[in-house]
């Protein structure tokens, strides 16, 4: 007995629309069992449709970078690097890279922005809690310590 055919006419749609919703750290099995698939079916269906879970991820990690980048120029690279479901300093730093096509400092001064190490923001709010998304450069924690230590 022939099995059932699934509908999967409108999977690519769906797919991009819960991806916009989603953690973009949604794995195959998860976005297949909200979409109503089996794992299987679901990587089959989008190989047909030429795509991958993969390359849908990255279609909206490089929408939600350039759309804040728009939206607020002066946002913090952990503040965008969360947003794209990027946790490693240097994974975001060669992303940015790639979809913007100039390092983030490069993109900070074209737009008259001081420059943030990528390294010490992520890991400040990885460790520490520090939020100041899509807000100007922030100074870091302990300067106003650092700069009295340099006063006479």
């Amino acid at each position: 007995m022939a099995r059932p055919r699934i509908r999967v006419d409108n999977l690519i749609r769906d797919l991009a629309h819960l991806l916009e919703r989603q953690d973009l750290s949604l794995t195959t099995h998860q976005a297949a069992a909200l979409l109503g698939f089996s794992p299987n079916t679901f990587t089959r269906s989008l190989k047909a449709e030429g795509t991958t879970l993969y390359k849908m991820k990255q279609s909206e990690r490089v929408r939600r970078l350039r759309e804040a980048i728009e939206d607020a120029p002066g946002s913090t690279p952990s503040f965008l690097a969360e947003l794209c479901g990027i946790s490693e300093p240097r994974t975001f730093e060669r992303f940015f890279i790639s979809v913007i096509g100039c390092a983030f400092n490069v993109h900070r001064d074209s737009v008259g922005l001081p420059p943030i190490s990528i390294q010490r923001d992520i890991y400040e709010v990885q460790h520490h809690g520090h939020k100041h998304a899509a807000k100007n450069s922030q100074p870091h924690p302990k300067a106003r310590y650092r700069k009295a230590a340099a006063a006479p």
